[in-house]
């Protein structure tokens, strides 16, 4: 029953992770009520907003979250080996120094936009950044107005902030009544971002080291069993009756038929494949 354990393979180091789906409506939550709850008041608007920030870098980038906690605005830089402004418009370079525990490394992410929302929020609060100083990205604000830069929440309190998050949103009960569960905490955000560099575009385990701060065999001894069977799902929707799932259904006109009635249509194809036996 083991032989398809690769060799060295640890089930523990298997992390449950958000699907990418699942991901996009956490984003949509976020930002449509999450942020916008009408009965918080604006102190607790503006944690959220600085929350729902935070949890999407941590994703967009991959960070180690004591990497993110600990960020410095002078971290963040225009990208220099990107040739078009376009390019370097989207995405920030992000430093790294040496640690004890980890090497230098420089890594770059389409952050841009969400790094500009943060400074618009604490400009809303009254503070200025500077964006070549040695202060932290993110810092507590409390709940009379007051707020501290040299420090940020507990782990804890993060922790059961994005638990409340996940609570509210649905996906919470979605992934906890799953067999096996699925039991998401933030630091799913680095592993989904690993998992999904290596399926959708195609990232080396070596790439994928350069940017984490981890060794190629640690990234493929973690990541190669969920990437691989990941890959040959995403290759079988292109296979057989599988591409019926892909398809986009059109009238005669050429148009595209409403989504609600392409998938009934799909479901009356593949019912009709799946009697013929």
């Amino acid at each position: 029953e083991y032989m398809d354990k690769q060799a060295g393979y640890d089930q523990r180091l298997e992390r449950p992770i958000l699907w990418e789906d699942e991901y996009k409506d956490l984003v949509h939550y976020m930002k449509d009520k999450y942020c916008k709850d009408k009965i918080i008041n604006k102190r607790e608007m503006d944690r959220r907003k600085q929350f729902c920030l935070f949890v999407q870098i941590s994703y967009t980038t991959g960070m180690r979250l004591k990497e993110l906690r600990n960020l410095r605005w002078n971290q963040i830089k225009d990208p220099m080996h990107m040739k078009t402004d376009r390019e370097k418009k989207i995405n920030r370079s992000i430093y790294f120094p040496r640690t004890k525990t980890s090497r230098t490394r420089t890594i770059t992410s389409p952050i841009t936009t969400l790094v500009n929302e943060l400074v618009s929020l604490y400009k809303s609060l009254g503070i200025e950044i500077n964006r070549n100083s040695d202060t932290r990205v993110f810092f507590t604000i409390f709940s009379r107005g007051r707020v501290d830069q040299d420090s940020w929440y507990t782990e804890t309190s993060e922790s059961r902030r994005f638990s409340s998050l996940l609570v509210d949103s649905g996906l919470w009960e979605k992934t906890m009544n799953e067999l096996p569960q699925r039991k998401i905490t933030m630091n799913a955000a680095r592993h989904h971002f690993a998992t999904y560099k290596i399926v959708n575009e195609g990232w080396s385990y070596e790439r994928l080291s350069l940017h984490l701060g981890n060794s190629a065999p640690e990234c493929e001894k973690r990541y190669s069993k969920a990437t691989a069977a990941m890959i040959a799902a995403k290759q079988m929707k292109k296979e057989g009756v599988n591409k019926i799932d892909g398809y986009i259904l059109k009238d005669k006109d050429g148009k595209q038929v409403d989504k609600q009635i392409q998938e009934k249509l799909k479901d009356v194809l593949i019912d009709l494949y799946t009697d013929k036996g």
